[in-house]
């Protein structure tokens, strides 16, 4: 490969080899890949799983379907089955010219916080799934997302409740684990509560991951898994990060009431249900790493379960970058690359996400460079293409972005302790924006080191 000097060309290829991991995970192709019908024996086969059903053992085939993939799933699962599927509801971040069958309504419900909306999704659904009955298959597309997205809160809460308690947990830095915990027992949707309504019917979930680990009772809170978690766990995290004068005190005492715990392993009304995982960020790393090897890169994958502070995230990949720029082991031009999801503790007023607080870290990194002499770029994006609530996928850091807001007088410092990553990449010029992509597995980040 030529000598790596132009940062144009880094920049073009940081965005290529993400859009590689991208493209690996595509929701609908997706389940092309893992699905297959023959005549009424419809056949699933995964590295994890393999199961054949007779649809002809069914009297009724329905859909449902959310998340920020849902639409995409629920059109592959359609072209799959044909006309098989009678009716169904699906739920999805924005509206969608996806084609679907004219019996499977489609709910636009609020992502991040759930709003009217996502509680009129949470009805309509928990009112479809109860109506579901003895020898019918409910095929269900569930990918991240869905938390917000389709809510209904526990007897005695309110959507303000959930909406409020939902602000404070992302503003506090709190694991994705940890928050679905807690959102769990604050609803009639999540935690394996969706799967005892569906039941008797049987149903099979295809299930997309946007969390660490791939856990399936954490992906969208888990409304199909039966969950470990408990109220007292709940409880646990919310004294964890001091919250009980944050929260609502009708859900401080509904957690301390803990009426109505979420299903278990082994709970009867779950016996008919069947979880399958179809989409990781493990398969977006490994595309990502064969484009970046195809375009001449010493390639590694450092972690696909990346998490903590998004700041301080940031400084460890700079860290790596110099150790990395300076062993002579390590050929050049290099490519490091990582996928997981972190998290922002809000301490300013400003507009941005967990990749665009990365980024913007990463320039404050840069500033200790007098010589303003490192030939690399840093890329953290969110393969929803929607990187908090902005319209930003994602944003790059290098030394011309630094430039640029040097030439701008721009304080890199001073917009991230405002957490304001979005307005200084918008003067800047570093964003990534990709619109919806209609999948969702966490995040990715692309570190390239051009050669000598």
């Amino acid at each position: 490969m030529t000598k790596q000097s132009n940062s144009n060309v880094l920049k073009d290829h940081a965005e290529t080899i993400f859009r590689a991991g991208l493209a690996r995970v595509n929701s609908r192709l997706l389940l092309d890949q893992v699905l297959s019908l023959n005549g009424d024996i419809l056949t699933i086969k995964t590295e994890a799983d393999e199961l054949s059903i007779n649809l002809t053992h069914f009297r009724k085939i329905k859909l449902i379907g959310f998340g920020k993939a849902a639409a995409q799933m629920a059109s592959g699962l359609c072209a799959i089955l044909d006309s098989k599927i009678v009716e169904g509801v699906i739920v999805v971040k924005d509206p969608t010219e996806v084609k679907l069958p004219k019996s499977v309504e489609v709910i636009v419900g609020s992502h991040p916080i759930p709003n009217e909306q996502s509680e009129y999704a949470g009805k309509k659904l928990l009112e479809f799934c109860n109506s579901c009955g003895p020898n019918e298959l409910v095929l269900g597309v569930i990918s991240g997302g869905a938390s917000a997205l389709v809510e209904l809160p526990a007897e005695g809460l309110t959507l303000d409740d959930v909406r409020k308690t939902t602000q404070v947990l992302m503003a506090s830095g709190v694991a994705i684990q940890e928050m679905n915990c807690i959102r769990k027992h604050i609803s009639q949707i999540k935690g394996g509560r969706l799967a005892r309504e569906i039941f008797p019917a049987a149903s099979v979930n295809f299930i997309l991951s946007d969390v660490m680990g791939d856990d399936l009772a954490v992906i969208g809170s888990g409304p199909t898994v039966a969950d470990k978690t408990t109220f007292a766990d709940a409880l646990k995290i919310i004294e964890k990060y001091k919250l009980s004068s944050k929260l609502p005190a009708s859900v401080i005492a509904h957690i301390k009431e803990a009426k109505d715990e979420t299903p278990k392993v082994g709970d009867f009304n779950l016996s008919g249900t069947r979880n399958i995982l179809v989409g990781t960020n493990r398969q977006a790393l490994a595309a990502a790493r064969k484009k970046a090897q195809e375009l001449g890169y010493e390639t590694l994958i450092l972690s696909h379960e990346i998490q903590g502070e998004a700041s301080m995230v940031a400084h460890k990949f700079y860290n790596f970058s110099k150790e990395l720029e300076k062993n002579p082991k390590m050929k050049k031009p290099a490519c490091i690359l990582a996928g997981g999801e972190t998290t922002v503790t809000l301490q300013g007023t400003g507009k941005g996400g967990r990749n665009q607080e990365m980024a913007l870290a990463y320039v404050c990194c840069l500033m200790d460079q007098p010589d303003h002499s490192l030939n690399q770029i840093f890329l953290s994006a969110s393969t929803d293409g929607s990187d908090g609530p902005t319209d930003a996928t994602g944003a790059f850091a290098s030394m011309d972005i630094l430039k640029s807001a040097q030439k701008l007088s721009l304080d890199p410092e001073a917009f991230l302790d405002n957490n304001d990553s979005y307005h200084f990449f918008e003067k800047t010029g570093g964003h990534l924006k990709t619109g919806p992509t209609e999948t969702n597995v966490c995040d990715l980040q692309v570190l390239l080191i051009g050669g000598e």
